[in-house]
C-alpha cells in the first residue's frame, strides 16, 4: 500500500506545434484536439479509424531480476480467475524467441514497421504463469543521426527507457487518490481549496473529480513543455478559463495537459513532496527505470547514450538502458521529437513525462489488479483501485475525441461498446471491465482483471492519429491472440 501522506518524505511544453490530423503531438502532449484534420485523413485510409483524436523489456543480454515482492498464495478474482501475489519472474525473450511465442503480435508489428510508422518497440505481458519482458526493431530509422556513440542500427533493448506521455496518467491518479483518501478529502473536494490560485477567471466550482473525469470545461491553454519551466505552465493553467457557457461537469472533453497540472500540483501540496520523487518512490522496488522527471543532467548521465560503461548505475535488477529517441514518422525523413532530452527529462509533467521501461509500467498496471484481488497490495488500497476503476464518466460523447468514451478516475474503462472505432481502446477481446491508458500515437498500458493480465507496449515511431488508432488496435488484438484469449 502505499505510504500515508504522513510518511512521505514530505507530489507537473517553447509552444510546440499543435499537430493535424496526420502528424503526432511535438513534444507538447498528448492527445491533441486534431480530429478534424483526422477524419479527413481517415478517408483516404481503408479500415483507419475516423474519429480519433491525439492523446496516448526481451532484452538480448538477458540479465536475471528477482522478486522484490513476498510470494503468497493466489486469489480468486470474481470470476473464478487468479492473480498471483507476487510479482513474476521475468523471462527475457531475444528477438526471435518472441517471434517464436508471439507471432501474430510481431506480424502486426513488423507490417507497421513496412509501412514506415516506427522501427523499434517495447513489450511487457505479465501473467500469473509469469511475465515476458520483450523488445524489438532498432533505436532509429535508418539515416539519422544521433548524439553520442549510439548508431540508428542499434538494437533497442528491453531495459532503454522510452517516453510513455499520455500512458503515465494513471500513475498520478493513483497518487493523488490514495493522498485524498489518507487526508479524508473526497473527490468533490474543488481543486482551489488547495490550490487557491486555481480558482481564478471561473474555476472555483471545478473539483478532483471533474478534472480526472475529464469534465472540468477548462478551456486549457497551449502547454509549453518541456522547454517552458513547470511553474510558468501553471501560471498559465491558472489564468485559464472555463469554456464560455460551460459549467463544471458539462461538457465531456479529453484535457491532455492543464487538468494534470492541477492535479500534480494538489498532489504535491497535500503530500509535502515533490511530485517526482513520489512516483521515485513508488517505482522504486519494480526493477526497472521510471520516472517523471529528474532533478539536473547529472541526474540522468547514466541513462545517457553518452555515458560511459563507468557512469552506468548497477542495481539490483542489473544495468539500466539508455534514453531511446521517438519519432514523428509522418515527415520524410523522421524528425526526433527530442522526448530523450534533457528538457524531457527534468521538466516535470504530471499528465505528459513518465520514462520507463514496458516492464515497469506494467509492473504498476499488476500491482494494480493484485489491490483489486486482494482488498490490498503492498502497493495500492483496493478500496482507492476498485473506485479508480469503476466507471464514473459514462456514455458521453467525448468532445476531443469524438467519441463515446468511459472514464474512470484518471483511467479509460474498456468503451468497446460504442464501437470498435474508439480511439486508443483495448480491442476487441478485453473483457468489458478492463481498463488502462494510451500514450500519444505510441504507447499502451492496460489491465484486464478477468484475464488477470497486465499489458505494456511502447513504440518509437509517432504516425499520426487514425494510423495509430488502427496499429494500437491490431497490436493489442494479436497480443490477445497469441496468449489464447479470445473468448470474449
Amino acid at each position: 500500500m502505499t505510504p500515508d501522506a504522513a510518511d512521505l518524505p514530505a507530489a507537473h511544453d517553447s509552444d510546440a506545434n499543435q499537430p493535424t490530423g496526420d502528424e503526432p503531438a511535438t513534444a507538447a502532449d498528448d492527445l491533441h484536439e486534431s480530429s478534424a484534420a483526422a477524419g479527413a485523413e481517415a478517408t483516404a485510409l481503408e479500415g483507419e479509424t475516423a474519429e480519433s483524436t491525439s492523446l496516448l523489456y526481451a532484452d538480448s543480454v538477458g540479465q536475471e531480476h528477482e522478486s522484490t515482492d513476498p510470494g503468497e498464495p493466489a486469489a480468486e478474482t470474481d470470476d473464478g480467475g487468479e492473480v498471483d501475489d507476487s510479482t513474476p519472474l521475468p523471462d527475457r525473450l531475444d528477438p526471435s524467441e518472441f517471434a517464436a511465442r508471439f507471432p501474430r503480435t510481431v506480424a502486426v508489428f513488423e507490417a507497421a514497421a513496412a509501412r514506415g510508422q516506427h522501427v523499434g518497440g517495447q513489450f511487457s505481458v505479465w501473467t500469473p504463469e509469469g511475465r515476458i519482458d520483450a523488445a524489438l526493431g532498432q533505436i532509429a530509422p535508418a539515416g539519422i543521426t544521433l548524439e553520442g556513440r549510439a548508431k540508428p542500427e542499434t538494437p533497442l533493448a528491453a531495459n532503454d527507457v522510452l517516453c510513455w506521455r499520455s500512458a503515465g496518467k494513471p500513475v498520478t491518479a493513483i497518487l493523488l487518490l490514495h493522498t485524498l483518501r489518507d487526508l479524508k478529502k473526497p473527490l468533490t473536494t474543488p481543486v482551489a481549496d488547495v490550490l487557491p490560485e486555481f480558482g481564478q477567471n471561473g474555476k472555483a466550482a471545478v473539483t478532483f473529480e471533474h478534472l480526472l473525469t475529464h469534465t472540468s470545461g477548462l478551456a486549457a491553454p497551449v502547454s509549453g513543455w518541456p522547454t517552458m519551466p513547470a511553474g510558468r505552465i501553471w501560471d498559465r493553467v491558472c489564468a485559464a478559463p472555463l469554456h464560455e457557457g460551460v459549467a463544471p461537469g458539462e461538457r465531456a472533453a479529453y484535457d491532455p495537459v492543464a487538468g494534470w497540472m492541477a492535479l500534480g500540483q494538489a498532489c504535491e501540496e497535500l503530500a509535502r513532496l515533490p511530485i517526482e520523487r513520489q512516483v521515485d518512490l513508488l517505482f522504486e522496488e519494480c526493477g526497472a527505470e521510471a520516472f517523471l522527471a529528474r532533478g539536473s543532467r547529472e541526474a540522468i548521465q547514466h541513462l545517457l547514450p553518452t555515458a560511459s560503461f563507468d557512469d552506468r548505475v548497477f542495481l539490483p535488477a542489473g544495468v539500466y538502458g539508455f534514453l531511446r529517441p521517438q519519432f514523428d514518422t509522418t515527415r520524410t525523413p523522421p524528425r526526433s521529437l527530442n522526448l530523450d532530452g534533457v528538457a524531457a527529462c527534468t521538466n516535470p509533467s504530471p499528465g505528459s513525462s513518465l520514462h520507463a521501461t514496458a516492464s515497469a509500467v506494467a509492473w504498476f498496471y499488476w500491482h494494480l489488479l493484485r489491490a483489486l484481488a486482494f482488498d490490498d497490495s503492498d502497493h495500492f488500497d483496493g478500496e482507492v483501485v476498485r473506485d479508480m476503476t469503476a466507471r464514473h464518466r459514462v456514455d458521453r460523447f467525448d468532445e476531443s475525441f469524438r467519441h463515446r468514451v468511459d472514464w474512470g478516475l484518471g483511467v479509460i474503462v474498456n468503451s468497446e461498446r460504442y464501437g470498435v472505432t474508439v480511439p486508443y481502446g483495448f480491442g476487441p477481446y478485453a473483457s468489458d471491465e478492463t481498463f488502462g491508458h494510451g500514450g500519444a500515437q505510441c504507447a499502451m498500458g492496460l489491465a484486464d482483471p478477468k484475464r488477470s493480465l497486465a499489458i505494456a507496449w511502447c513504440l518509437n515511431g509517432l504516425c499520426g492519429e487514425p494510423r495509430h488508432n488502427k496499429r494500437n488496435r491490431e497490436l493489442t488484438a494479436a497480443l490477445y491472440e497469441d496468449l489464447g484469449f479470445t473468448d470474449g
